[in-house]
Formats: structure tokens, C-alpha cells, sequence
């Protein structure tokens, strides 16, 4: 039973963050419009075009700063009101930190930048072939 609780909240979890991202997108969206002369097919021509519009850069920032903002702030933050239905003892456990864990997580962030350094130049010397091309920038 108690498993069948856990997947039934990480579905609502799910679902409060989609609709997060609906609801940014949307709000994006009619922000945007005022700059489009409230013609909304000329702002999507330009959303699904970014690289012919180079003007839409802050746009498309703005955004994503709204996705952002409602999918990984507010969604979660509504959800613990759905189902704790007070957020303060939620967010504000006093848990004592081990300084070990803290050292081993700098270490390993340390250990493995000189990895990521090597997987990105792998990725940028990466030669795709012809009917890939344009998947390479």
C-alpha cells in the first residue's frame, strides 16, 4: 500500500511540474505579445525559429526564466502545500550535516571536472556523418 502511495505522489509531483511549465508557457507567451503587435503567429514564427531572429534572444531568456521560475519554484512549492498543507516544518527540518559528506562531494566535483573537460572536447572533435549534418553547429 505504501508503495502505491509513493508512485500516486510522484505522478501529482509530475503533474504539478508539467502543469508549471503549461501555465510559463503560457504566461510567456502573452507577455511576449505586446512586442509582436499581438499577432501571435509572427511570435511563433519567431519561437520556432530563433537562429533567423537574433532579436529574440532576451525573449526567449524571459522565457525561459518563467519555465524555470514555475517548473523547479513554484510547482514544488505548491505541491508541498497540496500535500503537507504547511511548508514551513516541510522546508525547515533541522538536520545536522556531516562534514565528511560535505568533503567528499567537493572532492568529487573536483575529481571529475578534469572528466567533464575531456568528455566536452570529445564532443566538440566529434565528426558526424553527412546526412547528420545538421546536427553539428
Amino acid at each position: 500500500m505504501k508503495n502505491k502511495n509513493i508512485v500516486l505522489d510522484i505522478l501529482f509531483f509530475i503533474g504539478f511540474v508539467l502543469a508549471g511549465l503549461f501555465l510559463a508557457q503560457f504566461l510567456a507567451v502573452v507577455t511576449l505579445l505586446p512586442w509582436h503587435n499581438n499577432d501571435l503567429d509572427v511570435l511563433m514564427l519567431k519561437l520556432n525559429n530563433p537562429l533567423s531572429y537574433p532579436e529574440m534572444k532576451m525573449q526567449l531568456l524571459v522565457m525561459q526564466g518563467f519555465s524555470s521560475f514555475f517548473a523547479f519554484v513554484l510547482a514544488p512549492f505548491l505541491y508541498i502545500i497540496w500535500k503537507e498543507k504547511e511548508w514551513r516544518p516541510f522546508l525547515y527540518r533541522h538536520y545536522s550535516f556531516d562534514s565528511t559528506l560535505i568533503l567528499l562531494t567537493v572532492a568529487l566535483m573536483l575529481f571529475s571536472m578534469p572528466f567533464t573537460s575531456l568528455l566536452v572536447e570529445w564532443n566538440e572533435s566529434l565528426q558526424l556523418p553527412s546526412y547528420l549534418a545538421d546536427f553539428e553547429i
